[in-house]
Parts: structure tokens; C-alpha cells; sequence
């Protein structure tokens, strides 16, 4: 029998939250070092007085005995895992790029260092209860008490933070600055030209998604290239000449790890093998490319050539691993992905002519095998798309498709074995649901338990 009254449990005075906080970490952890005491009552004041948080986090930190511990624990439930979606598979090497670039990891001038440290950290707390690892152990979900005090705690911060507009007049003083972040700060309307070059210790910078156009990019570009420490890039770029200004730094190629590519305008086309050169890609962004009707394959100095006559078991895009393409009008497919066999997480939305993921036409030649490592994909509001891909790929990790406003595609590429022991989760509006084409009953029975109703007038 459920449950039929609800009991609203109040919060606790500070005096009651810390005598609970106390009696669950326990007198050896709270007395094992000088600076746990002061951590410790840092930590319970922001348990904000709930019952079941102070208790859970008491216990998880009952045996970190070192600063550090309390340190990292906290600062990584606060801005990294409360912000994916609940249930939701977080990939261990994404979360840990999220780390460095906060700076958590800053002890280590090196990559691997800061990776190796990364995941102890993460083992860590799966082992404190604070992360779940799945059957996919590649990934980590984050517990519903510990996710429900995240955004306990960084809402309350939220309402804090302010748009970003402009920069401080001292920016330019901070000359010992390795970090830097500005993704998705779309309010930001410029940047002084010579800032980023006068940083010149940076090591890490985000311009995901910026506002910003600063003549095109290209100064931009060009400072970027003076900067003698900068290992990890993600870069917004806006027009097809600042594109192949980039590409022709050796040094931005090396170290970049993210690209968006937005507007692009009087671009029909784009030359996606050069991104091949990008050797440590792991995330791709397209969006607002209006004029962009295709991309082609051509390597330099040759003619452009059709997917179907490359090798099909060169691996492009080995490290490619986040796809994502918003309101890019004029494509029809994506072709190109059959290169990118480490995808995971792939989002199409508002693209109005996108026909086809894959191509069909493309299915011979070297038995390919896309979407092998796919977790998740999105298709949002596709209205001619009709195919994702041609034939069922050996999904081994999908956790989840979700499929809004594409009333043409009939048919996904599953069968009974798709799932294999794993459960997913296929959400989308009752109406397409009901229209769905299936390989065969049993892939329909396999599946129908897992189906989520949207209702088609939200979102």
C-alpha cells in the first residue's frame, strides 16, 4: 500500500544539524587532523539542515581523514554531477574533464596525472556511496539524495550569479591565470583585443558556445597561438575563413578538444576530413549554419570523393565522443559519423530538412558498425528525417533515444538483441509511438516496457 499523507520534514536548527553531522562523521575523523574540524562544520551548514542529507553525507565522510578529501568531495557534488539530469549516466572521462577545468585538478601540471587522480577520486566516492557505477563502467550515476542536495545547494547559488556582460577593467593584470572559463556566455558581447594573449601562463580555456565575434574570430586566433602553456582548447568559430585559419596552427590542432562551429554564413558546404587533424577532438558543436547544405570528404590537395569509396575501417574520429547539431536548416545527414566509432552522446534538433543520420547507400564495404559505444541520442523536431540508420548496430551501451517532432521516421534501428541486459529507455509522443514499425514482435516486447508517453504540447 502507498503511502497516502505526506510529512513535510522541516529543516533543523544549526545547533541540531551539527550535533547530527557529528555523531555520524565520528569524534576519530573529526579529531584526525586540525583543519577536518573547521571543513567539517563548512560542510554541515550547507547540508542546509535536511535530516536525511546530514546523515548520508555524515556517513560517506565518516572515514576521509585527510582535508583534501572533504575538499574535493563537496566541491565536486556542488558544480559537476548535480548538473545532469536525474538517472542519468555521466560518462567518468567527461565529469573528469569538468574537474580540470574547474581547476580541482590543478596539482598536476600533466594530463595523465590529472586523469589518474580523476578517476581515484571517482572510485572514491562510488566506494563512499556518493556515485553509483552501473553496468557500464565507464560511466557513473549520481545518488538521489546526494543529486537532491546539489541542487539544494548550487540553486541557492545560483540566484547569486549574475550574466556575464563584460570583463573586469583588470582582467589583464592576471597574469599568473591558467584557467579560464567563458562557455555559454552569450550575454558577453566582445573581448579586448590583446587579453587573452596578455594571460600568458594559460593552460585551460572554454569558449564554448561565447557570444563574442571578435573580428571574426581570427585576432582571436592569433593570440591564442602566442599562448606557450595552453593544453586544453574548446573554441567557438563563426566563419569558414577563421576555420581554415585555425586548421592551419599546428599548435591550436594539438591541443583542442572541443569545437563549435556557429553561423557560418555563405558556407554551403563543409570539408569535415579536416577535422581529422584534430587529434584529440572529443566534442563537436554545429549551430545556426543556414546556408550549410552538406559536408564533404576531401583530403588536402584531392578531389572531393563519396563516403561509400573511403575505407570504412579507417577511424577518423576515434576520440569524438559528444555530437550535437541545432537549427542547421538546409543538411540532410550525417553521414560522416560512420568515421566516429567512439560516439556517445549524439543531439539533432530544429535541423527542417535532416533526411537520414546515416545514409542509406552506405551500408557496404567493410561491415560498419556505428553507434557501438552510443549512450544516448536526441532527434528533436526533425520533420523529414525517415532514418536513423539502415540496419540494427550491436548497441552496447545505449541507455536512451528520445524522439519529439520527427512524425516521418517510422522505424528505429533496433531488434530483440539491442537491449541485450540492459535497460532502454525510448521516449518520444504516444501518437509516433503507436506508428512505430518493428523489425519484429519480439523486438516490439522487448522494448514496450520501456516507453515513456510525452505529452506532445510541452517541450
Amino acid at each position: 500500500m502507498g503511502a497516502q499523507k505526506k510529512i513535510e520534514v522541516k529543516s533543523l536548527a544549526w545547533k541540531d544539524s551539527w550535533d547530527l553531522f557529528q555523531k555520524y562523521v565520528g569524534e576519530d575523523t573529526l579529531n584526525s587532523d586540525p583543519e577536518i574540524p573547521e571543513q567539517a562544520e563548512i560542510v554541515a551548514r550547507e547540508c542546509c539542515g535536511l535530516p536525511l542529507v546530514i546523515i548520508t553525507i555524515g556517513r560517506a565522510m565518516a572515514s576521509k581523514v585527510t582535508p583534501q578529501d572533504w575538499k574535493h568531495a563537496i566541491r565536486v557534488l556542488q558544480t559537476s554531477a548535480s548538473k545532469f539530469p536525474e538517472d542519468f549516466s555521466i560518462d567518468k572521462e567527461a565529469l573528469i574533464w569538468k574537474w580540470i577545468c574547474e581547476g580541482f585538478l590543478d596539482e598536476y601540471d600533466d594530463m595523465d596525472g590529472a586523469k589518474n587522480q580523476g578517476f581515484n577520486i571517482i572510485s572514491t566516492l562510488i566506494h563512499a556511496c556518493l556515485l553509483e557505477e552501473p553496468l557500464d563502467t565507464n560511466s557513473v550515476k549520481l545518488h538521489d539524495v546526494i543529486r537532491d542536495m546539489a541542487l539544494w545547494i548550487t540553486g541557492e547559488m545560483g540566484e547569486m550569479k549574475g550574466k556575464i556582460l563584460r570583463f573586469p577593467v583588470g582582467m589583464k593584470n592576471l597574469v599568473k591565470l591558467k584557467r579560464l572559463g567563458l562557455a555559454c556566455t552569450f550575454e558577453l558581447s566582445s573581448i579586448p583585443r590583446g587579453l587573452i594573449s596578455s594571460l600568458s601562463m594559460l593552460q585551460t580555456i572554454n569558449l564554448y558556445r561565447c557570444g563574442f565575434e571578435p573580428d571574426g574570430n581570427e585576432s582571436l586566433v592569433e593570440e591564442l597561438e602566442s599562448l606557450k602553456y595552453l593544453i586544453n582548447l574548446r573554441i567557438t568559430i563563426v566563419s569558414a575563413c577563421v576555420f581554415e585559419r585555425f586548421l592551419s596552427s599546428r599548435k591550436l590542432r594539438s591541443c583542442t578538444h572541443g569545437i563549435c562551429l556557429t553561423s557560418f554564413k555563405g558556407s554551403i558546404s563543409l570539408n569535415v576530413s579536416s577535422l581529422e587533424n584534430i587529434k584529440h577532438l572529443n566534442s563537436f558543436w554545429m549551430e545556426f549554419c543556414d546556408t550549410l547544405i552538406k559536408f564533404d570528404w576531401a583530403e588536402k590537395g584531392k578531389e572531393t570523393v563519396e563516403y561509400s569509396n573511403l575505407n570504412p575501417k579507417v577511424k577518423c574520429f576515434d576520440g569524438l565522443e559528444t555530437v550535437t547539431i541545432l537549427r542547421c536548416r538546409m543538411l540532410k545527414n550525417l553521414t560522416w559519423l560512420i568515421f566516429a566509432p567512439n560516439l556517445k552522446y549524439l543531439d539533432i534538433l530544429y535541423c527542417e530538412q535532416m533526411e537520414e543520420v546515416i545514409g542509406k547507400g552506405e551500408e557496404d564495404g567493410g561491415n560498419l558498425s556505428p553507434f557501438t559505444n552510443l549512450i544516448q541520442v536526441q532527434l528533436l523536431y526533425l520533420p523529414q528525417l525517415k532514418s536513423m540508420y539502415w540496419n540494427p548496430p550491436p548497441f552496447l551501451h545505449l541507455e536512451r533515444i528520445l524522439v519529439v517532432g520527427c512524425p516521418k521516421l517510422k522505424k528505429l534501428p533496433l531488434n530483440s538483441n539491442s537491449a541485450r541486459e540492459r535497460r532502454v529507455m525510448i521516449e518520444g509522443e504516444e501518437e509516433w509511438w503507436n506508428e512505430l514499425e518493428w523489425e519484429d514482435e519480439a523486438t516490439l516486447n522487448t522494448f514496450l516496457p520501456n516507453f515513456q508517453a510525452l505529452d506532445k504540447n510541452k517541450g
